[in-house]
């Protein structure tokens, strides 16, 4: 890329005085070709000036020497000069000029080499013990070369042993982080392998502590220095530990500090580095049965103690209790670790006591149930019936899960726990009495509702493992404006089996609505948590659906004497179906034209007077029902597009905004 005479001289004004994409934009280039041809000329970014320095420029330029402004102003003296006489107007007075060139001073000393008294005294209390970060901010302009040679060779300071360490540490740690990508030099896979390597040849081993001939020698120096095997156990290292402790952090144990336990705990959850057992894990496998979303070490936001298990989806807290640990087998004598197993069960009690949800399993019981193929039930029981001893706690589709799950188990020719949700295939069918069973089986509401349009299924071998029910609407929604109706379809129902692992539901909601987007004109896909079955929505929020609020549904449904005893909603009322059979009990029949090609009604094409009846009976029944108040649910909203333009433009159709995720604990 060529460059004109003219764009030299444009870019020798401009450059350091704006952007370098201003400049880029200005000359129609590009930012690297800006910074070559920057480098080219030999033009350098200039620092600009502040109101302090013009202000003190001003006051000493015209009565002073160069020296004198050279050490108030720590700038280049052509900088100087050229910023007073031709940004600020300033002269200097005649008499001081030819002053100077008198006395032979008109070349003054170059800005590294000239270090005012003022500069030379507080180089005298920084350099020993100050950083190299510090002393650059202490001395702006200059180098830290030049700064040093200075204070080494005309002042004869010297840095200490600990601040150049320090430097060192910071600024190798700063370049394996930008080089690597990580903190140590010790994590960088290569030098893993090669410290490995050489270990293994100089010593026998992979690692030095591992060999005895080290581990002697360290138990020699320590019994030499100290007077005993290990350094933790003599007085002295103890009582400066516990002093540095106290002076550190304000206790003499470091687990005693809610920082350190803070830090500690967010380590191991980042890491994964929890202690856990064989026995635990396989524990876990179970408690995801129950709850898909359940955790692993999780801290109790009020006790702060890290519980084994939380399953967020029914407020439990569980711990898995080791019956020697935690006091339930007594120690024959006292022992070192009797202390520790007191401690342990002083946290039992105190858990107890401020954790009302919380269910405790002794490992030993576990692993009975566990041999008598039994586990799933035993570990379901225990969470029914801590539900039905709290108050605030319904857990009804759990109550269903747990109700079948140990039969489930038995009927089955495969090992679940070995599953994953990709194991599974996943279509759409046709509603049959397989499905409604199904749903019978493990939906809450043990029912499907109003008959649906589209149904989608989960098989593992053939064998059914998980239904979703999508259906149009009760009443449609304005969050896309008044083509809302085009585009909104109601995920009805939805249930998996007992059986099922983790992410399968999650997996199956997701699938059935690509499969609508792709199939159908359905863009927008609601969705309703129940609060009084204790739902919050964690598998819509598990599939990023948008969260609209608290405040939704039925507010009022009726019960009518001749119309059984299930609650029905006023909209229910309205729908296509309810019109059919009250022709077809009225004996009215449905001619051609009444009935859209998308299956709804079509009030214009239908004679008035039909329409009069069939509203003057909905009037009739809702005012002979018995009305019940129904609690308000949450609503979740997916909009997905057949591509990301689509998505895109009926996202600026959208009349709602996303709200924060309702949490179980609140």
């Amino acid at each position: 890329m060529t460059w004109s005479r003219e764009e030299d001289a444009l870019l020798q004004e401009m450059y350091g005085r704006q952007s370098v994409a201003d400049i880029a934009q200005q000359l129609n280039k590009t930012v690297p070709s800006i910074y070559l041809h920057a480098q080219k000329l030999g033009l350098k970014k200039q620092v600009p000036w502040s109101n302090d320095e013009d202000a003190l420029l001003k006051q000493i330029y015209p009565r002073s020497t160069k020296i004198a402004i050279l050490s108030k102003i720590h700038r280049p003296w052509r900088k100087v000069y050229h910023h007073a006489t031709k940004i600020l107007g300033l002269t200097r007075a005649e008499d001081i000029v030819k002053q100077e060139m008198i006395a032979g001073g008109a070349k003054a000393p170059p800005r590294d080499d000239f270090w005012s008294p003022e500069e030379e005294s507080a180089l005298r209390n920084l350099y020993p013990t100050e950083t190299r970060e510090n002393l650059l901010k202490a001395f702006p302009g200059r180098t830290f070369r030049a700064i040093r040679e200075h204070a080494r060779i005309s002042l004869g300071l010297s840095r200490s042993e600990a601040t150049v360490k320090q430097d060192r540490n910071r600024h190798n740690t700063q370049t394996i982080r930008e080089k690597y990508r990580v903190e140590w030099s010790t994590q960088l896979p290569g030098m893993k392998e090669t410290t490995r390597q050489t270990n293994l040849e100089r010593l026998g081993v992979e690692y030095p502590s591992q060999s005895p001939g080290v581990r002697e020698k360290i138990r020699l120096a320590v019994v030499e220095k100290y007077g005993v095997d290990n350094v933790f156990q003599s007085a002295a290292i103890k009582k400066v530990i516990v002093e540095t402790n106290i002076r550190n952090l304000g206790v003499g144990n470091p687990n005693q500090s809610p920082v350190v336990r803070e830090k500690s705990y967010e380590t191991s959850r980042r890491n994964n580095t929890f202690s856990k057992s064989e026995e635990e894990t396989s524990f876990y496998d179970i408690l995801l049965m129950f709850d898909t979303a359940a955790v692993h070490h999780q801290k109790h936001p009020e006790v702060g103690h890290v519980i084994d298990f939380y399953l967020p989806t029914y407020n439990l807290w569980v711990q898995y209790d080791g019956a020697y640990w935690h006091g339930k087998i007594k120690p024959k004598k006292e022992t070192a670790r009797t202390a520790h197993i007191r401690q342990t069960m002083e946290n039992d009690r105190i858990q107890n006591e401020r954790i009302p949800n919380l269910v405790r399993y002794w490992s030993d019981e576990a692993m009975a149930a566990k041999r008598a193929g039994a586990l799933a039930h035993f570990v379901g029981e225990k969470l029914r019936q801590k539900c039905d001893t709290i108050t605030d706690q319904i857990c009804h589709q759990f109550k269903k899960k747990v109700q079948h799950a140990s039969d489930d188990i038995k009927n089955l020719s495969f090992d679940h726990t070995k599953l994953s949700a990709s194991n599974f295939t996943l279509s759409t069918e046709l509603l049959t009495k397989e499905l409604i069973g199904f749903i019978e089986k493990y939906e809450w509401l043990g029912d499907i509702g109003v008959t649906p349009k589209w149904c989608f299924t989960a098989r593992y071998e053939g064998l059914l493992a998980g239904v979703v029910l999508i259906n149009e609407p009760t009443a449609y929604s304005h969050l896309l404006g008044p083509d809302t109706p085009k585009y909104e379809a109601l995920i009805q129902r939805g249930a998996t089996a007992s059986w099922t692992p983790k992410n399968l539901g999650s997996r199956l909601v997701m699938f059935s609505c690509r499969w609508m987007v792709a199939n159908t004109e359905k863009r927008l896909f609601v969705a309703y948590g129940d609060p009084s079955a204790n739902e919050i929505g964690t598998i819509y929020q598990a599939c990023n659906f948008g969260y609209l609020g608290n405040n939704f549904g039925e507010k009022v449904k009726h019960v009518h004497p001749t119309m059984g005893k299930e609650p029905f909603s006023g909209h229910s009322l309205r729908r296509t179906s309810s019109l059919k059979r009250w022709c077809a009990q009225n004996g009215i029949k449905i001619q051609k034209g009444w009935i859209k090609e998308n299956g709804f009604k079509d009030l214009e094409a239908i004679p008035i007077e039909v329409i009069s009846g069939w509203k003057g009976w909905i009037r009739k029944v809702l005012t002979e029902s018995v009305k019940i108040d129904m609690p308000p649910k949450h609503k979740y909203a997916l909009l997905l597009g057949i591509d990301k333009k689509e998505t895109k433009r009926l996202a600026g159709m959208r009349t709602y905004q996303p709200l924060p995720y309702p949490k179980r604990a609140a």
